[in-house]
């Protein structure tokens, strides 16, 4: 249990969806509530029926004024990286605490500007996932580290209206 009580830390998984790792992230955070597109995009790949961008950036888009995290995770050979920095930059704007692992071997220029947005950056999925582990146990001590208000973290989300 965290600073919020009974409520548990909500963290949207963003970055790519084929290789699995967001199974490693919520194994190792147990006390997490996960919002994870990857889900969404199984679900359309089974079925057979692709799923309709306005749905999915309808459905992100709730997920990121939902979430008090963002774990953003660039793999070494995820194709591009577009709809991760909209992800990012839109979570800062709502003010979201963001952890960001970039393993590109070759990151573009816009990395750097993702890791100076994130409040945590890493190259390594390990380290991140503890970040998002001592943030779920810490959340107070953690925001006051990175400036950020804890009442926005709890419901209702009344600043969003």
């Amino acid at each position: 249990m965290n600073e919020l009580g009974s409520k548990k830390l909500i963290v949207y998984l963003a970055g790519g969806l084929r290789s699995g790792w967001q199974d490693e992230v919520i194994e190792a955070c147990p006390d997490v509530e996960f919002l994870n597109p990857r889900d969404a995009y199984l679900e359309a790949k089974e079925s057979g029926e692709p799923e309709d961008p306005k749905d999915y950036v309808r459905r992100d888009v709730e997920w990121l004024r939902k979430c008090d995290v963002v774990f953003l995770f660039q793999e070494s050979d995820l194709p591009e990286t577009a709809n991760c920095s909209w992800e990012l930059g839109y979570a800062k704007a709502l003010g979201k605490l963001c952890i960001y692992v970039n393993q590109r071997v070759k990151p573009e220029r816009y990395a750097s500007l993702l890791a100076l947005t994130s409040n945590c950056y890493t190259n390594d999925l390990q380290e991140g996932i503890a970040w998002l582990m001592t943030l779920s146990r810490n959340l107070q001590s953690c925001c006051e580290k990175f400036g950020l208000d804890i009442a926005y973290l709890k419901p209702p989300y009344e600043w969003l209206d």
